[in-house]
C-alpha cells in the first residue's frame, strides 16, 4: 500500500509540475540532480563525428561537463558564443555559428553568472530551421517567471526544484517534447523500470 501511495504522490507531483511549466505529465521525468537530466539528453542523442554543439561562455559546469565529455568521446565541434544583455547582439553571435551540422544548442534560459535572460524563443526557431535540437538549462528560470514549454517549442528542458521553486535538495526534472522521446536512447537503466522489481 505504501508503494502505491508513493506512486500516486509522484504522479500527482508530475502532473502539477507539468501544468506549471506548460507541458504534459508524460513529457516530464523526475531526477535527483540537474546533471542527471542533462546527461540523459546528451548521452541519449545519436552523435556522429563532426557534429556541432553551441554553448555560451556562461554555462554552469553541470551542463558544460557532460557536454565536454560527449565532445571528447564523439569528436564533436564546440562553438561558444558570448552572452550579451542585448538580444540582437546575442542572436547575431548565435546565427554566426549556427550551421546545418549543429546537432545541439545547449544554453541557459537564464545565465547563472550574470542573470541574463536569453532570447530563447528566437533561438529555438533559428535552431529548428537548421534541424538542430535545443536543450535549455532552466535552473534559474522555472520559479522566477512563467515558463510555457509547449509555447516555447524547445526539445529538452532541464530544471531543479531546490532553487526558485523552493523545493527539497536534491530534486530536479527533465522535459522531453513528446515527438522527441524516441530520439533519446536509453543508455542506463535499473530495477525501478520494472513493474514488480523482477525481470522473470
Amino acid at each position: 500500500l505504501a508503494r502505491d501511495d508513493d506512486f500516486i504522490g509522484i504522479e500527482k507531483a508530475r502532473a502539477k509540475l507539468a501544468a506549471f511549466i506548460g507541458a504534459d505529465a508524460d513529457e516530464v521525468a523526475f531526477t535527483t540532480q540537474f546533471s542527471t537530466a542533462a546527461n540523459i539528453v546528451i548521452e541519449g542523442l545519436a552523435w556522429q563525428p563532426g557534429d556541432e554543439v553551441i554553448v555560451t561562455d556562461q554555462e554552469h559546469p553541470a551542463l558544460l561537463i557532460p557536454l565536454m565529455n560527449a565532445v571528447r568521446r564523439h569528436d564533436l565541434k564546440v562553438s561558444r558564443i558570448p552572452v550579451s544583455h542585448n538580444a540582437d547582439e546575442m542572436l547575431t553571435s548565435f546565427q554566426a555559428v549556427l550551421t546545418n551540422r549543429t546537432k545541439l544548442v545547449a544554453v541557459s534560459h537564464v545565465t547563472t553568472d550574470s542573470g541574463t535572460v536569453q532570447p530563447v524563443a528566437e533561438m529555438t526557431r533559428l535552431a529548428h530551421e537548421h534541424g538542430s535540437y535545443v536543450l535549455y538549462d532552466g535552473a534559474h528560470s522555472v520559479g522566477q517567471f512563467p515558463v510555457d514549454l509547449h509555447a516555447l517549442g524547445c526539445d529538452f528542458y532541464a530544471m531543479v526544484g531546490y532553487k526558485w521553486l523552493l523545493g527539497p535538495y536534491p530534486s530536479a526534472a527533465l522535459y522531453i517534447r513528446r515527438d522527441r522521446l524516441d530520439h533519446i536512447e536509453v543508455t542506463w537503466c535499473g530495477s525501478n523500470m520494472t513493474q514488480t522489481g523482477s525481470v522473470t
